[in-house]
């Protein structure tokens, strides 16, 4: 299981990953 804060900043460059595919 993975701390908070790391499993936060995980999903965060997830949807920064999904965003840029969209704009693409």
């Amino acid at each position: 299981m993975l701390p908070c804060r790391i499993r936060a900043v995980f999903i965060f460059y997830l949807a920064v990953f999904f965003s840029i595919l969209q704009h693409i």
